[in-house]
């Protein structure tokens, strides 16, 4: 996203695999103050997004425990 961000603590944690690939260990932290203006480097879209409406949106199977979670 090319930004400075202050990284918090961590508030997820799991594995997730696709296909017969390596189990990846994703982790994910709190993030509340960052520099810059976030850019897309890498993805086909990205957007600000009420916590509520992430389910609606296509995610990676990897992330979706983690989105779940998020939208509560």
């Amino acid at each position: 996203l090319a930004i400075d961000a202050e990284i918090g603590e961590e508030i997820s944690r799991h594995d997730a695999r696709y296909g017969n690939g390596p189990v990846l260990h994703l982790r994910f932290f709190r993030v509340t103050k960052f520099s810059g203006e976030p850019v897309n480097l890498q993805f086909e879209a990205i957007q600000w997004e009420e916590r509520r409406r992430l389910p609606d949106y296509d995610f990676l199977d990897g992330d979706l425990e983690f989105v779940r979670q998020l939208a509560c």
